[in-house]
């Protein structure tokens, strides 16, 4: 039997649940409304733990699936608790930039 590596909780009408997952099951979680919903994926490769958070459809087959943070945990003291992808990052610093200049004063 493997250890957990993730752990992931829920609270709603009926309580609390907690579900864990290993390193060769990962942990998936959806939260969701009517018309979307937020996934949260995590899992492990090449001795290195992922995570990813989109945007995505909840039964809205045409809805886009959106990046909002990728990135890795990292294991070494000293690094930050989670470090985001460089493509996230360069689409915020993006967006960022763009209302920045489009700002009326």
């Amino acid at each position: 039997m493997a250890w957990s590596e993730f752990y992931g909780k829920v609270q709603g009408r009926a309580g609390e649940a907690a579900r864990c997952g290993n390193k060769d099951s990962g942990l998936q979680m959806v939260a969701a409304s009517k018309t979307g919903a937020i996934r949260v994926k995590m899992w492990h490769s090449n001795g290195v733990n992922h995570f990813s958070v989109r945007i995505t459809d909840w039964g809205y087959p045409e809805f886009d699936d959106i990046p909002l943070a990728e990135g890795t945990f990292p294991v070494d003291e000293g690094e930050p608790v989670v470090r985001v992808g460089d493509e996230v990052t360069r689409k915020h610093v993006e967006r960022e930039a763009l209302r920045a200049m489009t700002k009326e004063d």
